[in-house]
């Protein structure tokens, strides 16, 4: 949207006001949201932003190796043995559980349910392995 409001917006939503006015709610291209009440003069003035807003005219291959850096740098958040699904090193079970079970800082969630799975075993006997 252009006119008003000094520098072209995207708009959010409107709200019809039964005097003819409206609250617009707006994003500036800078970011954040803002919210304005246009009289109907002010309104007969906005005009919608003509031309493409976005260029699709870049190097594909710069887009390409960028696209695939954000995805290794984001896999890891999904996989927690990416390094080792990307590697040629193929370890044994002992291995992968000696370092992601073992030397690895276990998350908060996981310690808890290893001190609640402690506690259960010491309250009730049929929880404790047999010897």
């Amino acid at each position: 949207m252009r006119g008003v409001i000094g520098e072209d917006v995207t708009v959010i939503a409107v709200e019809r006001h039964p005097s003819g006015s409206a609250t617009i709610t707006y994003r500036p291209d800078g970011g954040g949201v803002d919210e304005r009440v246009l009289t109907p003069s002010e309104l007969s003035m906005i005009e919608t932003a003509s031309g493409p807003r976005w260029r699709f005219d870049g190097d594909p291959v710069v887009f390409t190796s960028a696209m695939e850096a954000e995805r290794i740098r984001k896999a890891g958040q999904f996989d927690p043995m990416m390094a080792l699904s990307t590697s040629s090193v193929r370890p044994l079970p002992h291995q992968i559980r000696a370092v992601y079970e073992e030397l690895l800082p276990v998350p908060r969630y996981v310690s808890s349910w290893r001190m609640i799975r402690a506690r259960a075993r010491r309250s009730w006997p049929a929880c404790t392995p047999r010897s």
